[in-house]
């Protein structure tokens, strides 16, 4: 997916979410972005997500996240949760780009 389609992606749901996930390639956890691309239609408020950016520190993190969405021409949520299985509910918005 090219860096547009994912800004507008991102754009259209209005958020992206940061949480801590296990990484293959490291083998260990680290800090995840995910933007939200569909809907579940049988699972309301379930969505499917594509990982864009990962790092070990979340400054540096959060740092190529206001780098990689400068383009965008709305308003998108930086949302953190405890990890991936954490309920919508616990969200903790960090800030908004």
């Amino acid at each position: 997916m090219l860096k547009q389609e994912i800004i507008g992606k991102a754009e259209k749901w209005g958020y992206i979410l940061v949480y801590t996930d296990y990484s293959k390639t490291s083998q260990t956890n680290v800090w995840t972005v995910k933007v939200p691309t569909t809907g579940f239609k049988n699972r309301p408020g379930s969505v499917r997500s594509l990982k864009i950016l990962e790092d070990y520190d979340l400054e540096k993190l959060l740092d190529k996240i206001k780098k990689y969405f400068a383009e965008s021409k709305s308003p998108i949520k930086v949302v953190m949760r405890d990890n991936k299985y954490s309920s919508p509910e616990d969200d903790k918005e960090l800030f908004i780009l």
